[in-house]
């Protein structure tokens, strides 16, 4: 009877691990739902920090080697002269220029509708531009990692920094809101910055408040004027300002991902996680926050995600470390 009892359970043992092997490589089998676009062999090693779309569909690439565009299948890199280091760590398109924050402090701006068109530089600062806004009054944010918060507005640069109420000087990442709300990102939690009376007004939000993390290394707002936050070390945390509340998702409650490094969100309906090194998940928030994750499991292993932008056809492209850039579809 001993015999039987343990050959059955042996048995059920092998029958098991052959299933779990056979599910495994069934999943290898399968195709992926990304497409990914390397750089040409020339140019690496580069990485692509920061991504932005043009109102003619191009993208715009800053990365460590530059100025580079995209047209949904080839590279074409933008030859630049004014700038110490080709370290581009921040980019934005309006409806007439590029605009490019780099790691030195400068800010160039470019035409969108000549290819010849010259650089021009606009503002130089002591620390690495990491976001540019521009607010529906034109007025042009820049945030950075060491001196705060500039603001140009017309002929006035505003500066926000600790002295003008800031938690600290390190800005992470910044956005703004329909509404034109700046929320920023930093080593002590959020902050929300608006003008009155020409003035910037800053509120700041930390862990006594009910954040989950101080450090605060991504942002996106929603529809609805939620403000989402991928934090250092605690996943997402989203938080109200009407109902001036923070909650944590119910997939953020045992977060073992790592930092989150890109946000991105569509319709109110799928958000994408960015981590470190731990891939990429998308979130259904319509099917009961149900997770999808690309990581070594389906074959999107070792991927260090710098960025995440939904084009204006509702699909995901990543930026990353080591992958170029990767088209997830709507």
């Amino acid at each position: 009877m001993k015999l039987n009892y343990y050959l059955n359970r042996k048995l059920h043992i092998l029958s098991a691990l052959f299933l779990l092997m056979a599910t495994i490589q069934f999943a290898k089998g399968q195709p992926s739902i990304w497409t990914q676009y390397e750089p040409a062999t020339s140019y690496q090693p580069l990485t692509i920090n920061k991504l932005s779309q043009d109102p003619y569909g191009r993208m715009w690439l800053g990365t460590t080697k530059g100025l580079f565009s995209f047209d949904g299948s080839e590279y074409n890199y933008i030859n630049l002269r004014d700038s110490t280091t080709q370290n581009i760590t921040a980019v934005l398109c309006d409806s007439e220029f590029v605009y490019m924050g780099f790691e030195d402090g400068k800010l160039l701006q470019r035409s969108l509708k000549s290819w010849k068109a010259e650089f021009n530089r606009l503002e130089s600062f002591d620390a690495s531009i990491v976001s540019i806004g521009i607010d529906k009054l034109q007025r042009r944010w820049m945030a950075t990692y060491g001196k705060g918060l500039y603001i140009r507005d017309g002929m006035k640069l505003l500066h926000v920094g600790t002295e003008e109420g800031l938690p600290g000087n390190e800005i992470y990442a910044m956005t703004i809101s329909e509404k034109g709300v700046v929320w920023l990102g930093t080593d002590g939690g959020l902050s929300k910055c608006t003008i009155v009376s020409g003035k910037p007004e800053i509120t700041n939000y930390t862990v006594k408040d009910g954040l989950s993390d101080e450090i605060v290394r991504c942002l996106v707002v929603d529809s609805k004027e939620n403000v989402w936050m991928g934090t250092q070390d605690h996943g997402i945390c989203v938080f109200d300002p009407v109902a001036n509340r923070f909650r944590i998702p119910s997939f953020s409650r045992s977060w073992s991902y790592g930092p989150v490094s890109a946000l991105s969100i569509e319709n109110n309906s799928r958000l994408m996680i960015g981590t470190h090194g731990l891939g990429l998940i998308s979130i259904s928030l319509y099917d009961n926050f149900h997770p999808v994750f690309y990581n070594l499991s389906t074959g999107y292993d070792n991927v260090k995600v710098k960025d995440i932008l939904k084009d204006s056809e509702g699909n995901f492209w990543i930026a990353s470390a080591n992958r170029g850039l990767d088209h997830f579809p709507a």
